[in-house]
């Protein structure tokens, strides 16, 4: 069951047909548009696939951050030339009306790889393989230093990431994760990064472009041959070590077959990508910045339940490195 599976989420964005037509007036008239269908993943914006008389579309709105639609709009201009992606066909940066900023892009044909490993599992070091390549090919986009995107007045590297360490104690114990997850649980996270800090990757090895969320909801991969139709959901993407995206895909990929982590690697480094002496930890290092925000979103998104749930499944998670480095190569 993937990680995110019935945590909370911020409330959908529910449109009649009308406003369906309008939004998507821009690239289609009302008549080429069939029946259209709220898409459940994620957990903050809201997407709906449009059926039209030609190719299907997406209508993605976004919720969460406004400023998120420019953004991404401009990443996937350059991820476009890296690995399949969607084509953005129309984009509205400034709320329409009540309607959040949204965008009309391309539909991309594709399951979840775990879904194919699942019902195929000779398939695991094929769909590896592809994941590995498409993981090299988003890291051969070289950028000079790490940071957040900006888009003004075009894309490029802005800030530059916080320190990872200070980064961690701030998710503890300025935006709440101690209180959710306790105090003695906190410190001894705290304490684990310290002593681990040598394992975290130099920038002066490179800097590059990272997809920042590359889990198995947001790729897509073809069910006969495992090769990779889609990357979707650029919206934090950032500049960084590219063993981000790894840590995150093994993260959420942990209950495959043992093949699938060795056909990453394959693809990975296939590409032309050196993966350093003891990446195995420093993956899972990088990982707990992911899971350590998980832990600092304090805004409702509805299910008391579901933000239990997401705090026990980040508190286990943590649990797992943690209980694991030592075994890890």
């Amino acid at each position: 069951m993937p990680m995110e599976a019935g945590w909370d989420r911020a409330e959908l964005v529910h449109l009649s047909r009308q406003q369906v037509v309008d939004l998507m007036a821009p690239v289609l008239a009302a008549t080429a548009i069939g029946d259209y269908e709220l898409l459940a993943s994620g957990r903050a914006n809201t997407n709906y696939r449009i059926q039209t008389t030609g190719s299907d579309l997406v209508l993605r709105l976004y919720t969460r951050d406004r400023e998120a639609c420019a953004r991404e709009t401009a990443i996937l201009a350059l991820a476009g030339s890296l690995v399949p992606a969607p084509l953005v066909l129309h984009a509205s940066p400034v709320p329409y009306g009540d309607t959040p900023p949204y965008v009309i892009e391309t539909w991309l044909e594709g399951r979840r790889p775990d879904a194919v490993i699942e019902a195929n599992p000779s398939l695991a070091q094929k769909v590896g393989v592809a994941l590995g390549a498409a993981a090299a090919a988003i890291s051969a986009q070289s950028l000079g230093h790490s940071g957040f995107f900006t888009v003004a007045p075009s894309l490029q590297v802005g800030a530059p990431l916080p320190g990872f360490e200070r980064y961690i104690v701030a998710c503890f114990e300025e935006q709440g994760g101690a209180a959710r997850t306790g105090e003695a649980f906190a410190k001894r996270v705290v304490a684990f990064v310290r002593e681990n800090l040598a394992y975290l990757p130099d920038d002066r090895e490179g800097v590059s472009l990272v997809h920042g969320d590359f889990k198995a909801s947001n790729l897509l991969v073809d069910p006969e041959d495992g090769h990779v139709t889609g990357v979707l959901d650029w919206e934090f993407a950032f500049a960084g070590s590219p063993l981000f995206d790894l840590a995150t895909l093994l993260r959420e990929s942990a209950g495959l077959p043992r093949e699938f982590e060795l056909g990453l690697v394959e693809g990975y480094e296939s590409a032309g990508k050196r993966l350093p002496p003891h990446w195995r930890r420093t993956a899972r290092l990088l990982d707990l910045a992911n899971l350590c925000t998980f832990l600092t979103d304090g805004v409702d998104h509805g299910s008391p339940e579901g933000g239990q749930r997401r705090v026990s499944d980040v508190r286990d998670a943590i649990e797992r490195t943690l209980g694991e480095w030592d075994s890890l190569d």
